[in-house]
Formats: structure tokens, sequence, C-alpha cells
């Protein structure tokens, strides 16, 4: 009997973002799009509150693409920004 494999493409897309309520809506939005389309690709979203926080469990080469709020206390999203590409690079 032979058996077949299939690949499925997983993109990981990260969300930081002070506002809980626009990360869940963000993440629900991205994965119900685009996971009922192809069942050969799916999206993975990883969501954070706290840009701190995000940054400190942030891994190099892991994400596909990053939403970062501008506004958020502790560290902006520009700050944030520059440093993931610090770490990134």
């Amino acid at each position: 009997m032979l058996t077949s494999f299939h690949t499925i493409e997983i993109r990981l897309y990260g969300i930081v973002d002070d506002d809980a309520d626009a990360t869940v809506t963000f993440k629900a939005g991205i994965e119900d799009n685009n996971n009922n389309n192809d069942a050969n690709k799916r999206i993975e979203v990883y969501t954070s509150n706290n840009p701190v926080v995000a940054l400190s469990e942030f891994k190099p080469n892991f994400y596909d693409l990053l939403l970062v709020d501008i506004n958020m206390p502790r560290m902006n999203g520009f700050e944030l920004s520059e440093k993931i590409l610090a770490i990134d690079v």
C-alpha cells in the first residue's frame, strides 16, 4: 500500500499590541480567513500585550511577519522594531 504525505506550509505571525482586544481580533481574523482557504497552508499567530515580554521571548528567524502597535507603554513600536531588527539580522 502506498502512503502519500502532504507537506503543510506553516507561516508564523507575531502581533504585539498593548490592547488585548486588538490582538484577539487580529489573531482571529488572520487565522480564520487564511486557514480555511487551503488545507496545505496554515498560519499560526502568536500574540503579546507587552512589548518588553515580546522582546524577551523573541526568536531570531522565527516569524514571517510581525505586526507591532506604534503607541505602547514602556516601549513604543519603533523601539521594539529596532531592537528586534538588531537581533534578527
